[in-house]
Parts: C-alpha cells; sequence; structure tokens
C-alpha cells in the first residue's frame, strides 16, 4: 500500500488551489462523493472545502476571519453570508425523498461544533437543522 498526500502543503493556514499549495488549519473530518470530490471539514479555517479528482482545492462553505478562536454563526448563501464555528464532522447523503429539482441532490451535513448545532448544506445555500444552544433537549 502507498500513501500520498490528496491536498495541502503541510502547514497550517488558508489557501485554495492546487493541491500541493493549498493550505487547511486542522481538517477533522472528510467524505468522498459519487465523483470522487472530497469534502473536508476544514476546522481552524471555520469552513467546508472540497477537493476534486484532479486534486484542487475549494471553498464549499464559510466566510469570515480565520483561526481557532475565529468562527462564527449566520445561515445564508454558502460563500458570502455563511459562518461556521470549529466544524469537525462531515457526512453526505442523496435525498430521494424530495420532489422536483431537489430530487437526488446531494445534501452535505456538517457538526458545527462551537455553534452545537447541525448545519446542512443544499444548493449552495447553508441552513440549521438542529441545535441552536449548548445542551440536551430533544424537540
Amino acid at each position: 500500500m502507498q500513501v500520498r498526500t490528496l491536498a495541502g502543503a503541510g502547514a497550517p493556514g488558508y489557501q485554495d488551489g492546487p493541491g500541493s499549495t493549498a493550505l487547511f488549519n486542522n481538517p477533522q473530518s472528510l467524505c468522498v462523493d459519487h465523483l470522487r470530490n472530497t469534502y473536508v471539514a476544514d476546522t481552524y479555517n471555520h469552513r467546508v472545502r472540497m477537493v476534486d479528482p484532479t486534486g484542487v482545492v475549494t471553498t464549499v462553505a464559510g466566510t469570515g476571519p480565520t483561526g481557532p478562536d475565529a468562527g462564527g454563526f449566520m445561515d445564508g448563501d454558502a460563500l458570502t453570508e455563511a459562518r461556521f464555528s470549529s466544524p469537525t464532522g462531515i457526512t453526505l447523503y442523496r435525498d430521494w425523498r424530495a420532489s422536483g429539482d431537489d430530487y437526488g441532490r446531494i445534501i452535505l451535513l456538517v457538526s458545527d461544533t462551537n455553534n452545537h448545532r447541525i448545519r446542512k448544506i443544499v444548493g449552495g445555500v447553508v441552513s440549521t437543522l438542529a441545535g441552536d444552544q449548548r445542551g440536551l433537549a430533544d424537540g
């Protein structure tokens, strides 16, 4: 078995671009879609990033300052409004229950740790699926 770096220049920071020059800051989790795009919960950059099959890194969602203490919260357009605070987990699924244009659409679910929320990204929009404060309550 051979191990190789998918993306990242080996130093903390924030930079999109070719995998060998892209920078991450404490990536915690990843998942892969049916097109072989790899989605990354980039924790200290407070963003969700994607590495395409050619190795190019782009930001999928999250805006604002970077660094361990720089997160925020806002739902909205994934690239211009949405803010996360230490996303640490990510998964995706295809929604076969939806109708019309949403039928079969891929939905990313993100554990937004310091905002105490589960967020979803679909169609370029980030929204809160569950949670709004620290604690335990069903509902």
